[in-house]
């Protein structure tokens, strides 16, 4: 499960101060390679969710939500068998609405991982 705040500066000037913001919630699978390391963990994964975003300008201002599709990769650092401290690669692709077109975002992504044993291990 992926929750991200998006923040850009689409135009920066000294007359105008044009942003956009998003808020991106996403659900999807994820394989982590546990078989490099237990410590440092590669992973790959696909999400599917809703993008709204917020586009503001001197001249306007609208917003929307958006389908969402996305995919990230990178690698997970763990402190314990349940925490750790994510870091990689995000991209995202909001499906166009009425009010905004298609949005694409590349970015860095850094999160905390908290895993939440769900049944005893032996």
């Amino acid at each position: 499960l992926r929750v991200s705040y998006i923040f850009d500066n689409v135009h920066e000037s000294s007359v105008t101060d044009d942003r956009s913001e998003g808020f991106l919630f996403t659900l999807g699978p994820a394989y982590h390679f546990r078989d490099v390391s237990d410590v440092l963990i590669p992973y790959v994964g696909i999400d599917f969710g809703t993008y709204y975003q917020h586009l503001s300008t001197s001249v306007s201002s609208r917003s929307g939500v958006q389908l969402a599709l996305g995919m990230g990769a990178g690698c997970r650092w763990m402190f314990t068998d349940n925490l750790g401290l994510k870091l990689g690669f995000q991209y995202v692709h909001g499906f166009g609405s009425d009010d905004i077109g298609d949005t694409d975002f590349l970015g860095l992504e850094i999160g905390i991982s908290l895993f939440i044993p769900t049944w005893p291990t032996y």
